[in-house]
This record gives C-alpha cells, structure tokens and sequence, in this order.
C-alpha cells in the first residue's frame, strides 16, 4: 500500500501544481479531496482483491486508479474550467504582452551586465595566471567566439528556465508578474490576480532591476562614445599608417641611440619581450644604424586594442649579406589621463619575424 501510496502522492503534487491559478487555498482544498476519492479507490480495490482471494499488487492497483482519474493536468484543466478559468479568458487573466514584453527586456539587461561581468572576470582572470598573457596576439574573433558560446548557452538556459510553471524572474516580478500552470498549459499571469497571493513586494525587485539596465546602460554608452571616438574618428588610412612608422621610427632610433626612455615609450608594457629581443639585435650586431628599411605598411584592423598598423621592416647584417623581415603591430591604445580624461597613443603591440 505505501507504493500505491507513494504514486498517489506524485499525482497530487503534479494535480497541485497545475492548479495554481486557484490560488494555494482553493488548490489545497481540491487536492485534498481528490486525494480523498483516489485514497477510497485504492482501499476499495484492495479489498476487491482480498475478497477474490488473489494476491494484491500495490502497483496494478495504483495504475487502474490514477488512469480511471485520467492525467493530473487533464484533470485540473476540467476542475479550472467548471470554476472560470481556462488557458485563456478566465476570472484570472493574462498579462498584458506589453508587460511581458518589459519584463523580458529587464531580464535582457540583467542576463548582458551578468555576462559582460562574468566574461570579464574571466579573462582577467587567465590574464592573471598567465594563461592567456597579453604579450601573445589575442584576436577578436577569438573574443567574439567566445562571447557568441556565452550568449547562446545563457539565451538557451535562460529561455528554457522561462518557460516552467512557477518561475519569475527579476524582471517579471519587478512588473508583478509570474508563470503558472493552467491544466496542460502555462500561463503568465498577474500576481495580485491569483486568489490568497495578494500584492508581493515589488520594490528589491523593482531596485535590481533599475540599477542593472542603468549600468548596462552606461556600459554601451562609453563603448559607444570609445569606438567612434577612438576608432571611427582616428583619421584616414594615411594618417593611421604615417603614425605607425613614426613610431617605428622612433623605436629604431632609441635602440641604435640608446635612449631607453624613448625606446621604452614606444611599446606597450605586454610587448616587454619585443623590445627586449630589438635591443639584444642590436647589441649582438645584427644590424647598425644604417641597416634597416621601413617597407609598406599595411592598416589591419583584429587588434585586440583599436586601429592597427602593421609596418614591415627589413633588418640587414652590417658583415653580411643575410637579412631578416620583421612585422610590428602598431595599435592605437586609449588609456586613463588626468581628470578622468581618456588619451590615446600608437603603441608597438607586437613583433613578429617573418623571414
């Protein structure tokens, strides 16, 4: 008896669920009493059997019952009807898709400021153990792959999640809505409509909600102002490539003069190695000062940091005739000034040989 017991209860819970929209006073009064005719039922049939004089199987006898009962949501779809609610108008009415329509895009702002957090968690964090230094090229597309993976497993998770009966997000209970079940159905509801659910506090809700959408809000904001205004409004082609050989220049210049201070100026602080291997070259007598030649440079724009200039340049041994290419990646890079004022610099981003 505890088996059929055990089914029964499973039945009921899932009868209880899809009752919701009678509210958790009236569903309980139903539930305890169809809990009441399958429990009769059950004992019923049971002593049919001992009367037969046949051994009683708990889980026959549980199968008949619940399939005479027919499906806990068929069920409850038939109990909600006879009472005035049905999947669609009914004495506790949908929520307005305008409604549902905020609610989502709440939750659409909360889900970006939680992914843009989450992702750039993780890659200061490989950054700080050196998993994924920034003296290696790191691309966009393979930024943009990893945040595309993100975005489709958090849209997935985040749409299957919306669609169970019982769920409401930050968004939908910032508006005062909620899913619920209907019989076979789910429904999205207003809260303060389901009998004995009253009015739920709204205001942490509501407080959540407002904050994330005003720092995603803030986020796309700056980046927006720093794409067209370092990255849109960086000049022609001809200006970005006259100031990467500048920089080129300026670098060859401080090795061959040993001005420290300048050839420092002139890489990022993640191309260390870089200009470490240029002064060691030179050093070993690779090439002098009239033994290297500045080529086409070239505009390419997968630059972890901004507007990139690749500039070619050719490096020949003063004793012989055995030459090397190298190519410097030359990346406008914006950074923090004084007051709060962003700046800007071209910066050798990498050097890598070629030839």
């Amino acid at each position: 008896m505890s088996d059929a017991t055990g089914g029964i209860d499973r039945y009921l819970q899932t009868l209880g669920r899809s009752l919701e929209a009678l509210g958790p006073a009236e569903a309980r009064e139903v539930v305890t009493e169809v809990r009441g005719l399958l429990e009769e039922a059950a004992a019923e049939a049971s002593a049919d059997t001992s009367a037969a004089g046949t051994q009683p199987d708990s889980a026959l006898d549980e199968a008949a019952i619940l399939a005479r009962f027919g499906s806990p949501e068929v069920l409850a779809a038939s109990i909600l009807e006879e009472r005035g609610i049905s999947a669609f108008a009914s004495r506790v009415p949908d929520a307005r898709l305008s409604v549902q329509v905020g609610a989502a895009l709440i939750d659409a702002a909360t889900s970006l400021l939680l992914a843009i957090v989450v992702l750039g968690a993780a890659f200061w964090g490989l950054l700080a153990i050196g998993f994924w230094p920034l003296d290696k090229q790191v691309t966009l597309t393979r930024i943009e792959l990893v945040v595309l993976a993100f975005a489709v497993f958090l849209g997935w998770w985040w749409l299957r999640k919306r669609r169970r009966a019982g769920f409401a997000s930050t968004g939908m209970r910032a508006v005062g809505i909620r899913r619920i079940q209907a019989g076979e159905t789910t429904r999205v509801v207003y809260s303060k409509d389901i009998p004995g659910e009253g009015s739920r506090r709204r205001f942490w809700p509501a407080v959540k909600a407002g904050v994330a959408v005003a720092l995603l809000v803030s986020m796309l904001s700056f980046s927006a102002w720093f794409y067209f205004t370092r990255v849109q409004g960086v000049g022609d082609m001809e200006d970005d490539i006259a100031a990467a050989n500048s920089v080129v220049i300026r670098a060859y210049e401080g090795v061959v003069q040993a001005d420290e201070r300048e050839l420092r100026q002139t890489f990022l602080s993640s191309a260390y190695r870089d200009k470490v291997a240029l002064q060691q070259r030179y050093n070993d007598g690779q090439f002098g000062p009239l033994s290297y030649e500045i080529g086409q440079a070239r505009v390419a724009d997968d630059s972890v940091y901004g507007p990139s200039v690749i500039v070619p340049v050719t490096e020949r041994d003063p004793e012989s005739s055995d030459f090397a290419v190298f190519e410097l990646r030359v990346s406008l890079v914006g950074f923090g000034g004084g007051q709060g004022v962003m700046e800007s610099a071209w910066l050798i981003e990498s050097v890598e040989k070629v030839e």
